[in-house]
């Protein structure tokens, strides 16, 4: 195994220093490939399922999905028009149309879930996507939505390129608005944190073109807060592809570009919820270079490794790489999607999922 690069501090500190906000909660004596363990964990990529010799499990025909323990789970369609929630022998019981998901689906503290959805409107004389936040219970109940299509002037001056900015995947002549990729709500916390919106309940939504992170209230109805990317007077931490809110006040960030300086490596990061200071960082040099230019994500686990997805040469990898930075395994998965699909790679217990869900 080799040991990957990292600065600031020495990387072992990085993982001893927070708890993940995952649902997997384990001591540091964790063994993720014990017999036991291989039956109830999974690795899930959108609607894909894996073990973890990484051979496909289950291949739903969505792009992104939710599971759940009663064998029900939430699938979009290939092009993620219209979100439906399916009982146990894959019955449409409930579904959200016309929300354009796009990145990932996340889960809150109370079950409900976080969507990342889009509208399409006029701005300036242009066809627009607009991004739209959405939760919804877990059976598919509407609860909360946000559209910026409604209030664009909440993010007009936050130093955001994507007005202008063609949006390839499309067949039609669209720009976006902005571009958001991730959406999480803030776990409880064991400090008292400087942000007094940084607490449980809210939510954190990061914006790969824009300068600040932004805080929502528990209802999302509003913006409460800004954390401006900037570390120190001339670093600004674009291309965040991933922003997880810690337990501690701290952030874990996914960047896909290490700085403005240099473009060619990506970086795993833990950072102060204000942006001031990284507290430490992870890359990689070995086996090859740690450089993913889109996409990717990470899941932590509370020994202090993690599952890190990205894609590497237009290959797209899953990597297990422990609290010291080495490299435990490498995940050779087939990937039965195009890498657009590739975002963050979870380690989820389906063990019941699997046992009461009629499949595919």
């Amino acid at each position: 195994m080799q040991r990957g690069s990292f600065f600031k501090i020495i990387f072992p500190l990085l993982f001893s220093l927070f708890i993940s906000n995952s649902k997997i909660v384990h001591s540091t004596e964790f063994n993720l490939y014990s017999s036991v363990n291989f039956s109830k964990y999974f690795l899930v990529n959108g609607c894909q399922i894996y073990d973890l010799n990484g051979s496909l499990m289950r291949n739903y025909n969505g792009s992104l999905c939710a599971f759940f323990e009663d064998g029900t789970m939430f699938m979009t369609g290939p092009e993620r028009v219209r979100l439906n929630f399916y009982d146990k022998k894959m019955k449409i019981l409930n579904f959200i149309d016309n929300v354009f998901l796009h990145h990932q689906i996340n889960k809150s503290l109370n079950g409900n879930l976080l969507l990342l959805g889009s509208d399409i409107g006029i701005y300036k004389g242009k066809r627009v996507r607009f991004d739209r936040f959405i939760i919804t219970s877990s059976t598919g109940k509407l609860i909360s939505s946000y559209s910026f299509k409604d209030k664009p002037n909440e993010i007009i001056d936050e130093h955001c390129d994507g007005s202008s900015k063609p949006l390839n995947e499309e067949k039609i002549e669209t720009f976006e608005f902005s571009h958001f990729n991730s959406f999480y709500e803030i776990p409880p916390q064991v400090k008292i944190n400087k942000n007094i919106f940084f607490k449980e309940g809210n939510y954190i939504l990061n914006s790969a073109s824009c300068r600040n992170v932004f805080i929502f209230d528990h209802n999302l109805t509003k913006i409460v807060s800004k954390i401006d990317k900037s570390v120190g007077s001339d670093e600004v931490l674009w291309r965040m592809h991933d922003v997880q809110p810690m337990n501690n006040s701290r952030l874990l960030i996914y960047r896909n570009n290490c700085n403005s300086k240099s473009k060619d490596c990506s970086s795993i990061d833990l950072v102060e919820n204000d942006f001031k200071k990284i507290q430490s960082s992870y890359k990689r040099i070995s086996p090859d270079v740690f450089y993913s230019k889109v996409a990717g994500g990470v899941h932590l686990f509370d020994d202090g490794s993690f599952i890190l997805s990205e894609i590497i040469n237009d290959i797209p990898r899953v990597r297990h790489i422990d609290s010291a930075g080495k490299i435990i395994k490498d995940f050779q998965m087939k990937w039965v999607r195009d890498n657009r699909g590739v975002q963050r790679v979870q380690v989820l217990n389906l063990k019941y999922f699997l046992e009461n869900n009629s499949g595919p």
